[in-house]
């Protein structure tokens, strides 16, 4: 091989290594974008799957790690690998958790913050397929967790 291309073989190589190594962080970062109306006080979606073993609908507001732990470890009790336990600073954020229960075809919460007043925030859950062109028979236990700015106000969630 001649000096050049060794050299511009180089720099591509270089190149690649650099892109792969950012590119986990462009996607993380896509992950937190929300409405420019829900980010004015804090709400992100941090996780949302399809199997938490509940029954019920289920609702959950978390203000410590060790409450957020003890949901993690239930979630994770029952799949391997487990989530990702979520870094929350709880001095500036609550964690809210919304299971839907037993569910046939549906796999997903959609949650979103739908109003705030002065003294509650409503979030509405809402059921949705994976792939809407295609409903299944599959029984689901989908649910939603999300992090809003710290907020002494009452939390609701509504369930469509």
């Amino acid at each position: 091989m001649n000096k050049p291309m060794l050299q511009d073989l180089k720099i591509r190589i270089k190149i690649l290594f650099v892109f792969c190594c950012l590119m986990p962080f462009a996607v993380n970062g896509q992950k937190d974008k929300n409405t420019n109306s829900e980010m004015n006080i804090g709400f992100v979606v941090i996780v949302q799957d399809s199997w938490f073993p509940t029954d019920k609908q289920k609702v959950q507001v978390i203000n410590s790690n060790k409450e957020l732990s003890q949901l993690i470890n239930q979630i994770n009790s029952t799949r391997k690998p487990g989530i990702q336990f979520p870094n929350i600073d709880f001095k500036k954020q609550t964690v809210v958790f919304v299971a839907m229960g037993k569910q046939v075809g549906y796999e997903i919460v959609d949650l979103v913050l739908t109003e705030e007043t002065n003294d509650k925030l409503y979030l509405t859950a809402d059921l949705k397929t994976a792939n809407e062109s295609e409903f299944s028979t599959t029984i689901h236990y989908p649910f939603s967790i999300c992090k809003i700015g710290k907020t002494s106000k009452k939390i609701e969630v509504i369930f469509k």
